[in-house]
């Protein structure tokens, strides 16, 4: 594969160095689309020149050989799709002969564009279950990340920016999970395929750069209900506990019940009613307390134990649908929980009912809610003061919830 990719790089690669400074368009700027993707190819190449000299380094142990081929892989994929990409770049630059940079779309051909598209670009974003990986020696944590998205769209790829900053920041791998979504597969498909993902970390662990010895779930919106629904299936099965649970405005009542909070979502841009209204049908289904029936298609993969095993729990309690529903003794068996809203969030006001509840109960919980900012906060920090300062803020408790968990050890 690496041989392959760097066969069709030397017949672009050349050509398209040649032609970066045709684009120094700006007085004193050296910077255009053309330059950064070829810093890009070169990053790619120093690391796997790095790579290649740890293989034939002789003191290596077994899982130094194994992480450098696992590397290998990687970075051999990434260049074999920088290659593809490359091939359109070049057929761009050659077509631009004024260099304007940007070119009319008209002096391709109709099926260009789509292409481009149909190229392969998971290397691009990451591997199995969208990895974040900030060290290359094992961490003892590991940050597990459900995404927001209504429980309708969205992937671990779109909040891609705030996870690379968690993982940069902590130093601690984070894998953010792709589970299925409704309206197609409708509750329990999503919080089930979390908590599949969730065992999967726990027994792959070193895979992916982690002891696992210290586990964080942390979701956002619909992502930030599935934590909780996670932590109760981990405490029902006697898995492994997380030392935190932390949600970002998450939805904990999957139900058209009414609050001051959701009551904003009248006039809510990120979350009007609409589309709440939408978003919790689709994942709820049919009936307001949907039963999981093992033998509709849901998990057909599992075997028709686990499946009957796996429904009389889910049935058992409302919980894993609407945590806010959970009895005493489930909210019970819950870690440390952050809540942490948003002041103009329709969902705000679940996060204050839980966090009431959590606190009568005398668990370790803390409620941050962010004046001035709205639903979704996540994934603007790159781009408001606010967002970014809140973002910090899930940096600094999932940071003390790691160094504490070290102490209680």
């Amino acid at each position: 594969m690496l041989c392959a990719a760097i066969g069709s790089l030397l017949s672009t690669i050349p050509y398209l160095l040649q032609q970066c400074s045709r684009y120094n368009t700006y007085p004193g700027v050296a910077s255009n689309g053309l330059r950064s993707s070829v810093s890009i190819f070169s990053t790619c190449t120093l690391v796997l020149d790095d790579i290649i000299k740890s293989l034939l380094t002789s003191s290596n142990t077994r899982r130094d050989f194994a992480q450098a081929v696992s590397a290998l892989e990687e970075h051999s994929e990434l260049l074999r799709d920088h290659a593809q990409l490359f091939k359109v770049i070049y057929a761009v630059v050659q077509v631009d002969k004024t260099g304007d940079l940007i070119v009319d779309h008209t002096q391709f051909p109709d099926d260009f564009l789509d292409t481009a598209e149909s190229m392969e670009r998971r290397s691009f974003y990451g591997r199995c279950l969208g990895l974040h990986s900030a060290s290359s020696e094992p961490s003892k944590a590991v940050i597990i990340h459900f995404h927001g998205g209504g429980f309708l769209a969205q992937t671990s790829q779109s909040h891609v920016s705030y996870l690379s900053h968690w993982a940069n920041q902590l130093n601690v791998p984070v894998a953010s999970v792709d589970y299925m979504t409704a309206p197609e597969h409708p509750y329990p498909r999503a919080v089930n395929d979390c908590f599949y993902a969730y065992a999967w970390v726990l027994r792959n662990a070193t895979s992916l750069g982690t002891t696992a010895e210290k586990v964080i779930l942390a979701g956002d919106s619909a992502g930030g209900n599935f934590v909780f629904g996670v932590a109760f299936l981990a405490a029902q099965y006697q898995l492994r506990k997380p030392c935190l649970v932390l949600g970002a405005y998450p939805a904990l009542k999957i139900s058209l019940d009414l609050s001051p909070a959701r009551c904003l979502s009248v006039m809510d841009p990120l979350l009007p009613i609409g589309t709440l209204r939408a978003c919790l049908n689709a994942y709820r289904g049919s009936g307001s307390t949907p039963e999981y029936n093992p033998n509709t298609g849901h998990l057909s993969q599992l075997q028709s134990g686990i499946h009957h095993c796996h429904a009389t729990i889910l049935n058992a309690s409302p919980a894993y649908l609407s945590p806010l529903l959970a009895s005493d003794e489930m909210l019970h068996s819950l870690p440390s929980v952050a809540l942490l809203p948003s002041s103009f969030n329709p969902l705000l006001d679940d996060s204050i009912v839980m966090a009431r509840r959590l606190h009568a109960l005398g668990k370790d919980v803390t409620l941050r809610p962010f004046d001035g900012i709205s639903h979704g906060f996540l994934n603007f920090h790159a781009v408001s003061r606010l967002a970014q300062q809140a973002t910090n803020v899930c940096i600094e408790l999932m940071d003390a919830a790691i160094k504490q968990h070290d102490q209680d050890v």
